[in-house]
């Protein structure tokens, strides 16, 4: 089973393009960060964005930016699944589903942090607090555990201050982040692929390839999820 994952910045204009992706690369999952969605006539873009034989699921954009998707085939069970807390994410978008097949059960997460701003009033400081809890939610949840997120930080940068503090959170929640290389044109690793140190449910290392679609790049990787 296939899993992309991609910072579309709008679908808006790239409905068709984004359907012809999904179809010429026979993918079976797309996990979308930055939909900017949110309005009510945004049914009929979500249409033209989902292929036949496919369903969507999302959440709207609260901020500037951000609103979170995830395309799917239909032989492929998805369902929405938020984790139980009483915590409030102020400074994340968070989708959960769970993915289920005959013999697996995999809790797939799509998150974008808008970088902070002083428009936005967002602090680097509030997000790492925030991102440790939900984490504790998250690793002690039954099912095999995928993250795909773009954070807005250079984590291929060693000398990044805000990248070296988000790896001691992942490795203090015994996680890894498995993208190597640019994801994005202009050079650094911005969209991540996260599982537990122990998991084997990639069969492979993300493949990195450039859709034409945006600034950002696609992370592509093969699951191990029998249908």
């Amino acid at each position: 089973m296939s899993l992309a994952c991609l910072n579309c910045r709008s679908v808006v204009n790239k409905t068709v393009a984004i359907n012809d992706y999904i179809v010429s690369n026979n993918i079976d999952l797309l996990a979308l960060t930055e939909t900017w969605l949110g309005k009510e006539n945004d049914n009929v873009i979500l249409s033209e964005l989902t292929p036949e034989g496919f369903s969507v699921l999302q959440k709207p954009r609260k901020h500037r930016g951000g609103g979170l998707a995830l395309i799917h085939k239909d032989h492929i069970s998805c369902c929405h699944k938020p984790i139980s807390t009483d915590f409030h994410f102020t400074h994340f978008e968070h989708l959960e589903c769970t993915v289920a097949s005959s013999n697996n059960h995999v809790r797939l997460c799509v998150i974008y942090r808008p970088p902070a701003s002083k428009s936005n009033g967002f602090k680097t400081t509030v997000f790492f607090k925030e991102w440790s809890c939900y984490l504790d939610k998250l690793v002690i949840l039954p099912e095999e555990l995928i993250i795909t997120c773009d954070l807005n930080f250079h984590v291929d940068d060693p000398n990044n201050t805000d990248a070296r503090r988000f790896r001691i959170i992942l490795d203090e929640h015994g996680l890894t982040q498995h993208v190597k290389g640019a994801t994005h044109v202009h050079g650094h690793t911005l969209d991540l692929i996260i599982t537990g140190n122990s998991s084997h449910i990639l069969r492979s290392v993300p493949t990195i390839q450039d859709p034409a679609l945006c600034d950002n790049k696609t992370a592509t990787l093969e699951m191990t999820i029998l249908p």
